[in-house]
């Protein structure tokens, strides 16, 4: 049976997952398949230990992400709790910053923070379809130092509100 499972997913052209769902399949996790490429979209928003799981599963990585936008979460109450049960003979032996630091630190903020990456490796994805253009040049100056253009149908962009605000 793992065999035959084993056997479809490498006949697959593309597999979707998130990055922990990933690790967690029976299959994958075994480690005996790899896939040519593995993309990690929101890649910003998944800490390291997140990001690992799946990079483990390929030759090539592709990172799409903003580390603009939202960092990794995580619940400092949680991490207190993590610490207190992780002890050495009654003496922590984490530091609470520094399990903090790594579980709000993204891969996609190390690899773009990194001088030792090849910047020709980055690309910045500098047109939104998405947003009206009088919202869309907001951002853009405000965040991107105005580098993200408006693509050509975001006039049309629009939403007709039924009640005046």
């Amino acid at each position: 049976s793992y065999m035959l499972e084993a056997c479809r997913y490498q006949t697959m052209d593309v597999i979707l997952g998130t990055c922990i769902g990933i690790g967690m399949n029976k299959i994958l996790r075994r480690g005996t398949i790899k896939f040519d490429t593995v993309i990690i979209d929101e890649a910003a928003k998944a800490n390291l230990a997140e990001s690992i799981v799946p990079l483990n599963l390929g030759e090539r990585f592709v990172l799409v992400g903003d580390d603009r936008q939202l960092p990794p979460y995580s619940d400092p109450e949680l991490i207190d709790a993590y610490i207190k049960r992780i002890t050495l003979k009654g003496k922590e032996i984490l530091n609470r910053n520094d399990v903090l630091k790594a579980v709000t630190t993204s891969l996609f903020q190390k690899v773009h923070e990194s001088e030792d990456f090849p910047p020709e490796c980055i690309t910045m994805l500098n047109y939104q379809h998405r947003m009206h253009p009088d919202i869309g040049e907001l951002i853009s100056k405000v965040f991107y130092e105005g580098k993200v253009n408006m693509g050509k149908n975001t006039p049309m962009q629009q939403i007709s509100l039924s009640t005046p605000l």
